[in-house]
């Protein structure tokens, strides 16, 4: 039996390169929420956000609750530096502040996503 070290070892470095990294190549760092913090419900599903805009206070701790139904998405919002990732039947949340009152754009990074139309408004006041 012929070994093939070079194989083994390209396959340990691209799972941990995947492990760590999100869709996108981002770091895909979910921050944790803050204890007690109001969770704002969001799906994903056919290249569209819903509900397709949110209000939060500036100040305030919020849980982003990211839902996928088809496949994996996340919700980016690089002012903020706010990212959460969830796959196909997946829930995950994260934890998200901003001080500064405004209007923000959140999207999916996934490839191709943004592009057809995957964007969400987050109004701060």
């Amino acid at each position: 039996m012929r070994h093939r070290p070079w194989a083994a070892l390209g396959a340990v470095v691209v799972a941990s390169l995947v492990s760590g990294c999100g869709v996108d190549g981002s770091p895909g760092e979910t921050a944790p929420a803050a204890e007690g913090a109001r969770t704002i419900e969001v799906a994903g599903a056919s290249l569209a956000f819903v509900p397709e805009r949110i209000e939060i206070e500036a100040g305030a701790d919020v849980a982003i609750a990211l839902r996928s139904t088809d496949v994996e998405h996340t919700l980016v919002i690089d002012e903020v530096g706010f990212f959460v990732a969830a796959r196909r039947g997946q829930r995950r949340a994260g934890g998200l502040r901003v001080d500064v009152p405004g209007v923000y754009t959140a999207y999916c990074s996934v490839p191709g996503h943004r592009a057809g139309g995957m964007e969400l408004t987050v109004t701060v006041r």
